[in-house]
């Protein structure tokens, strides 16, 4: 077994015991059945896909084990009771989520409204998906880091709305490296969750030409239609408004909130545009995303925990990790090209 799967598995085995005690601090000491998973890794430590297997369910149990326990944020919150609110013949924009912990608006895009009816199983979910598709592809580090390590497990069960549009973006960018199209539309639908996905337009669209920005603009019309139609995009706007006036208030000494600074994210994306490289695409694209949102009043750990999984797997590649079905190395970083493959 290659230094990188022991490294792994060393990772992912203290990471689980402290995901272990996590649930047992939270009042669910059912998380510890997670530990199952060790000896078992040890067994199939030389069967990759029994071991990414045994890693992603791992990761899916700490995290439903501890599904609603602890103090909660209120993304998922306010998207729900947004929902309630769009059932009862109001507007979910423009205005305070009246009834939620926090009374904060609903600033999300519209797909957010129907994703988030099961609330945390959502987010579980995704982030399941996600690993699987680490699994998949033997990003065994990151798989690992992202399976068992407590701030990603109690990041995706605490209320934060990261999970699903990380996946959209994860599979929008592995397959915008064999169809800017596909990835244009995957991305649409990442933006339809939440907006700060368009980061990594700028690179697609410079992969893919027109065709990438007819695809984009086709799903995101489709997506925003009711905004466009129904709600109002000014009513978009006012809850927008809204939740940055909020989040200010809420964290008015921040020292990270420096507008002058998040300007630097054009730039960083719009040269993925010119250099027209898969890789530029996703490493300027990232580059805007944490500028733009670390730079801010309202900077979350959910940001970090939407792109870990692309980044990683990214960084894996360039080692030559071998992804293809059999097994085999790819001489492009194969991690990355079979990743595509399984997200089409």
């Amino acid at each position: 077994m290659d230094l990188r799967r022991w490294t792994a598995l060393v990772v992912f085995a203290l990471f689980a015991l402290a995901s272990g005690e996590l649930g047992a601090a939270l009042g669910r000491p059912a998380a510890r059945l997670g530990l199952i998973a060790l000896p078992c890794l040890w067994l199939w430590r030389d069967r990759p896909a029994l071991l990414g297997a045994t890693m992603v369910a791992a990761g899916i149990w700490f995290r439903a084990s501890i599904a609603y326990a602890g103090p909660m944020t209120d993304q998922i919150e306010a998207c729900q009771g947004a929902w309630n609110g769009l059932l009862a013949g109001l507007n979910p924009y423009g205005r305070e989520i009246v009834g939620t912990s926090t009374n904060n608006p609903f600033p999300y895009g519209p797909l957010a409204l129907v994703a988030y009816i099961p609330g945390v199983w959502t987010e579980i979910a995704a982030a399941g998906l996600a690993m699987a598709i680490l699994a998949r592809h033997r990003a065994w580090l990151t798989l690992a880091i992202f399976a068992a390590c407590p701030l990603a497990v109690r990041g995706a069960v605490m209320g934060i709305n990261d999970s699903l549009p990380g996946l959209l973006i994860l599979v929008a960018m592995l397959e915008a490296r064999r169809s800017a199209v596909r990835g244009a539309a995957w991305l649409a639908l990442a933006a339809g969750v939440k907006p700060y996905a368009a980061a990594w337009l700028p690179g697609i669209v410079g992969l893919g030409g027109v065709a990438a920005v007819v695809s984009f603009s086709l799903v995101s019309l489709a997506v925003w239609s009711p905004v466009i139609l129904v709600w109002g995009v000014g009513a978009f706007l006012r809850s927008v408004q809204l939740a940055q006036r909020a989040q200010d208030l809420a964290a008015s000494s921040s020292m990270l909130d420096i507008p002058a600074l998040r300007l630097l994210a054009a730039p960083a994306a719009a040269l993925a545009m010119f250099l027209r490289s898969w890789q530029a695409a996703v490493w300027l694209g990232l580059a805007a995303y944490l500028i733009f949102l670390f730079f801010t009043s309202w900077v979350s750990l959910g940001y970090l925990l939407a792109v870990f999984p692309l980044a990683g797997l990214v960084l894996e590649s360039l080692r030559g990790e071998p992804a293809g079905r059999d097994g085999a190395p790819t001489p492009d970083g194969g991690a990355v090209s079979g990743a595509a493959e399984a997200s089409s």
